[in-house]
């Protein structure tokens, strides 16, 4: 588990680099979006409200790159805050696989996903928190930069969207000219952030990255196996 954690840090860390600072293996649930109910117009207050707010409860980061016709690699980062689990799986890359960390009571677990299935050993409460931590930080770090801009989105369709270069979610290192930013709300709360950086002025070596960060409900629940080796 120890390595799986240390290739998705190095994953969240390069992600990162590139762009800003800023249903997966294990998981189970309704990232299709709010249902049409809960889907309505939000006001410049609850907007404001909404994306300050970001910070409580569940949160999920995804990231999706694709390197022209070389392939494409992602990761999926999750917390679970009902099932008190962190989630994180790669694929593509040098590196695929799905790790959970749960905590149980007072005892904390390291679920590993291989090729011979999952396999459970102990974990600590410092690399459980530091997990959790970190996944909602990234989630966090599409939320906020949004304080602020609700006069630059359009409504339509239960989404609002933006393009152009007026929102800064940290330090670009390509060559991007504008994002496209989609964040949708169910019921006046958060639901998911969408950020795509218009790439056509790059080097070409990456052609398209996505982000995403969900909140709440939007968060898939994690589904802890029950089918496992002790380490």
């Amino acid at each position: 588990m120890k390595k799986l954690l240390a290739v998705a840090a190095a994953a969240l860390a390069a992600c990162m680099l590139f762009v800003f600072v800023g249903c997966d293996e294990g998981e189970s649930g309704n990232n299709g979006g709010p249902s049409s109910s809960a889907k309505r117009e939000v006001t410049e207050e609850e907007w404001e409200a909404a994306v300050s707010g970001a910070d409580a409860g569940s949160c999920s980061y995804a990231y999706e790159t694709t390197y022209g016709e070389s392939g494409t690699e992602g990761g999926s980062f999750a917390y679970d805050a009902g099932k008190n689990a962190v989630l994180n799986a790669l694929s593509g890359g040098n590196y695929s696989g799905a790790g959970i960390l749960t905590k149980e009571g007072d005892v904390y677990y390291a679920y590993e996903s291989d090729e011979d299935g999952w396999t459970r050993s102990a974990s600590s409460a410092a690399d459980y928190d530091d997990w959790v931590e970190t996944v909602c930080a990234e989630a966090q770090g599409l939320a906020a930069p949004l304080a602020g801009q609700y006069s630059l989105f359009t409504y339509a369709d239960g989404a609002y969207t933006y393009t152009g270069s007026e929102i800064s979610f940290g330090l670009f290192v390509g060559d991007v000219t504008s994002l496209t930013v989609k964040v949708t709300f169910a019921d006046g709360a958060l639901w998911s952030v969408e950020v795509e950086p218009d790439l056509s002025a790059s080097d070409g070596k990456v052609t398209k990255q996505v982000f995403t960060a969900r909140f709440g409900s939007a968060v898939s629940s994690i589904t802890i196996p029950a089918d496992y080796t002790e380490a």
